[in-house]
């Protein structure tokens, strides 16, 4: 089976903004949490991306997207998020916005299986934006609910329902 995830998560103000600015579905988490989902088709609809704002090594973060975070982590921090796996193969990548700037970067790649000391880079993303991990969950992805949808394209499906 395959998961894939890209998008915004944070706050639900911040979030909904960049939904806003970007025409963009907004769907809440688990624990107040909000998620803009970002598919393939939304990143090309916006048309060439600026290569010298797009944030390095996430293949998703068009320059667009990547002012639309400045502006909303004015709002508070956020988070944007790329996932890939098949075969139990995973890679991930991310990049925090704090006060209009890149506070975290991460490349996208592959990762190792979680454990404590060793967060991927989406739950790494996550906990700078103030995720906590409960006791019944694993980490700040579980924390959240990242594991619900397995596609972009289910979560905005999922809003309808």
């Amino acid at each position: 089976m395959s998961y894939t995830l890209r998008g915004v998560i944070g706050p639900g103000d911040a979030v909904r903004s960049v939904g806003e600015d970007l025409g963009q579905a907004v769907v809440q988490l688990k624990a107040g949490w909000w998620l803009m989902p970002w598919s393939p088709d939304a990143f090309d609809m916006l048309g060439p991306s600026d290569e010298d704002a797009e944030v390095a090594g996430l293949h998703y973060c068009h320059s667009t997207l990547a002012s639309a975070l400045q502006t909303a982590s004015a709002f508070a921090p956020v988070a944007y998020v790329e996932a890939e796996c098949w075969a139990g193969q995973c890679e991930h990548g991310a990049v925090v916005f704090k006060a209009g700037e890149p506070s975290f970067v991460s490349d996208f790649g592959p990762i190792l299986p979680p454990r404590p000391g060793r967060p991927t880079p989406i739950s790494e993303a996550l906990a700078r934006i103030g995720v906590e991990v409960g006791d019944s969950v694993i980490d700040e992805f579980d924390s959240v609910g990242l594991g619900v949808c397995r596609h972009a394209e289910d979560w905005v499906l999922s809003r309808k329902n």
